[in-house]
């Protein structure tokens, strides 16, 4: 397999196809910011205020309540919209990434077999696939990293360290699991959107698939993980900018004009929410690009019998 020629085409893939970033990948990648922010937002704010690691400290839930009680006494008028805003966002967040996964697998594939499928069919895909899709990602997210690592942080901001040590086999076993899991499993979503295969089966015939071809898949794990971490780091940077923003607002409420700050603020948080789903919607559609095309790759290419004879 040429992997250079498959990340190369894959690049140009994402580049020239702007309009699928746009419908498919643009708000999937603002929404997964949206909640890794939350999830590590809410895991440092767990610790900090947790019973056992600081002596004197309130609860987390009591805490939580207390600040939406304030929220709630000083703006009543927004917790409506608030309850909506949050109840659209979880909504969202549950189908439209599934939705556009099916979309971008199929038409990548489509594509890359010279196909010209409509941009707006793309919802169809995602549709079709949306439920066994659902399925495999809901059992596949019991051993994902970030559940592992809230069940473990759970663990030990409610229990002493030496309960917390007695959990850390568990937590490392289930890792593995984890891990192994993700790598027989790499190639399950191209057969459920391309093939329509159930999932049990998915799961099985891309485990065939990645033993088969391990090296392979290893060598696309780790340069897809190294892309992964550098455009995570960009995104870090980009939740600074509104951050160093909110600390202006303070300097021009010092000086009355706070109103120039908060609409500074506003201006860079769209902007940055932009840059970050121009990115992350870029390397969505590059990454989804890379694993179907190396799946078309390999399956493309039968493996011989042991009773084939080569000239």
């Amino acid at each position: 397999m040429e992997y250079r020629k498959i990340i190369q085409d894959s690049w140009d893939f994402a580049q020239n196809n702007r309009s699928i970033m746009f419908l498919y990948a643009f708000l999937p990648a603002i929404l997964n910011a949206i909640f890794s922010f939350c999830f590590i937002a809410y895991q440092f704010y767990s610790l900090k205020h947790s019973p056992n690691l600081n002596q004197g400290s309130s609860d987390l839930f009591e805490n939580i309540m207390n600040f939406i009680n304030q929220i709630i006494q000083t703006h009543p008028e927004a917790l409506l919209p608030t309850a909506i805003l949050v109840v659209v966002y979880l909504l969202a967040y549950t189908f439209i990434p599934i939705i556009s996964k099916g979309a971008i697998v199929q038409l990548a594939a489509r594509i890359r077999n010279n196909q010209t499928p409509k941009l707006l069919s793309g919802i169809g895909y995602g549709l079709r696939s949306f439920l066994p899709l659902f399925g495999f990602n809901l059992f596949l997210n019991i051993f994902s990293l970030s559940t592992i690592v809230s069940y473990f942080l759970m663990v030990f901001r409610n229990f002493s360290i030496e309960t917390t040590k007695l959990f850390i086999p568990i937590f490392i076993v289930l890792f593995f699991v984890g891990v192994i899991m993700s790598f027989l499993f790499a190639f399950a979503e191209n057969y459920i959107v391309i093939d329509d295969k159930p999932v049990d089966n998915s799961i099985l015939e891309s485990s065939k698939l990645v033993l088969e071809h391990w090296t392979e898949t290893i060598f696309v794990l780790i340069l897809m993980g190294l892309i992964a971490l550098r455009i995570i780091l960009n995104m870090l940077l980009i939740f600074l900018i509104p951050l160093a923003i909110s600390v202006g607002i303070s300097f021009f409420a010092t000086i009355n004009i706070a109103n120039i700050g908060y609409i500074l603020f506003f201006a860079i948080l769209i902007f940055s929410t932009y840059v970050i789903g121009y990115i992350g919607g870029t390397f969505i559609l590059f990454a989804n690009a890379v694993w179907t095309f190396t799946f078309l790759e390999l399956t493309g290419s039968k493996s011989k019998s042991p009773r084939t004879q080569v000239a």
